[in-house]
C-alpha cells in the first residue's frame, strides 16, 4: 500500500490486512447503548445518560447522525434504541 502522499510504501505482514480504518475503535456496544436508553427512560437528559453510559455528549451526537445516515447497522440500532 503506498501512502497518501506517494512518498512511501507501506507493507503489511502476509495476512495482516488494515481491517478497519483509521481512528480508534468505537465505544458503542450493547451494554453502553442498553445504560444509556435505561437512563433515558428515566427522563434523565443526554448529557446525563451519556455521562452514566461513559461518553461524552458529543459523543452521544455523533452516534445519533451516524445513525441517521445508516440504513442498518450498530449506529442505525443505537439511533432506534434511543428514540423508543
Amino acid at each position: 500500500m503506498t501512502s497518501p502522499d506517494g512518498l512511501f510504501t507501506i507493507f503489511f505482514p502476509p495476512g495482516a490486512e488494515q481491517k478497519r480504518g483509521p481512528g480508534r475503535p468505537t465505544d458503542l456496544n450493547p451494554d453502553v447503548q442498553e445504560h444509556i436508553c435505561a437512563e433515558l427512560r428515566t427522563g434523565t437528559t443526554h448529557v446525563a445518560a451519556s455521562a452514566a453510559g461513559g461518553i461524552t455528549a458529543a459523543t452521544f451526537c455523533a452516534w445519533m447522525a451516524k445513525g441517521c445516515e445508516q440504513a442498518q447497522g450498530k449506529y442505525r440500532d443505537f439511533l432506534e434504541a434511543v428514540q423508543m
